[in-house]
């Protein structure tokens, strides 16, 4: 019996798979428990859409992480280290020393 995953399954694969199982152990087990549906023509079309629109969604996300890393890009945040302030505030340059001090 073939199936297709819908989650990952452990030490089977993972979700949108095509595995070949024995018979007892998908209809018994797997689609049961909805980690797998029978493939057909129908559900690999669903699948292949599924796996599309999960493709578009990675690439709208990586071009807000690129957009909002161009944002933050020059940003510089300082801490206080409260009982070695000294010692850091003598590594700083003269110029960063103003910055923080604005």
């Amino acid at each position: 019996m073939k199936v297709i995953l819908l989650q990952d399954v452990k030490k089977l694969g993972k979700k949108g798979d095509t595995v070949k199982v024995a018979d007892g152990y998908g209809q018994n087990f797997l689609i049961k428990n909805k980690l797998a549906v029978l493939e057909t023509d129908t559900s690999r079309k669903i699948v292949e859409v599924e796996k599309e629109t999960q493709h578009q969604q990675d690439l709208e996300n990586q071009a807000k992480a690129r957009e909002l890393a161009k944002q933050i890009e020059g940003i510089r945040i300082y801490f206080k280290i409260w009982k070695r302030w000294k010692n850091f505030w003598k590594c700083i340059n003269e110029t960063d020393r103003r910055t923080i001090k604005r």
